[in-house]
């Protein structure tokens, strides 16, 4: 394969699992994450935008009352 055919293909993966990280389903965000992090540091952005979906877990303090 071409260096652009991969890079295409690598972005696409990039895009989809980003998208992933707005899952309704906590699994499918955790997964998306996972493999984001596997990619290296130049996917960092799209995990710090997961990270501050409304779909994020939330911290105990935030929906435990004390």
């Amino acid at each position: 394969m071409h260096l652009e055919v991969l890079n295409a293909l690598q972005k696409q993966k990039i895009e989809r699992l980003i998208g992933e990280l707005k899952d309704q389903d906590m699994d499918v965000r955790n997964s998306a994450a996972e493999a984001l992090g596997q990619m290296g540091k130049d996917v960092v952005p799209a995990l710090i935008l997961g990270s501050n979906s409304s779909l994020a877990p939330k911290p105990r303090s935030a929906v435990v009352p004390s």
